[in-house]
């Protein structure tokens, strides 16, 4: 009698499942690894800003006046100034973007929303519309 060569389907049966299991944690394993990465980089600009933002003051007098959209306008200044390098920090998800405000009596916030919420330094100090956690820097 003749033998037969090839697979039996349980053989790839079980060998397709066991693919689709570890693309399944690969997916997941990937997507976490994004998101901190998104809020390692969301972190790094908001301190890169907040440094521009030490030194604008210790040569202007004070901070920049957030008009309409308040960080837009306001990295403007600070690239202008030679404070910040251009491009200026953009929120790497582009989902919600960072937020500054300004206060009368020298007072700043500058929030972003962060996507992991164990990163979070902050109970959304600066009124920021988002989901998550964020991470603010305050003139306080």
């Amino acid at each position: 009698m003749k033998q037969q060569r090839g697979f039996t389907l349980i053989e790839l049966l079980v060998t397709v499942t066991i693919i689709a299991v570890l693309m399944g944690i690969g997916f997941v394993s990937y997507s976490n690894a994004s998101k901190a990465s998104r809020d390692s980089k969301r972190m790094a600009d908001i301190e890169a800003v907040r440094q521009a933002l030490a030194l604008y003051r210790s040569e202007e007098g004070g901070y920049p006046i957030a008009i309409n959209n308040g960080y837009v306008n306001m990295v403007v200044q600070l690239v202008s100034g030679g404070y910040l390098s251009n491009p200026y920090p953009v929120d790497p998800g582009a989902t919600t973007p960072y937020h500054y405000s300004y206060s009368v009596g020298g007072v700043y916030c500058l929030c972003a929303d962060l996507e992991n919420d164990d990163k979070s330094n902050s109970n959304n100090v600066c009124n920021m519309a988002g989901s998550g956690g964020y991470y603010c820097a305050t003139s306080q």
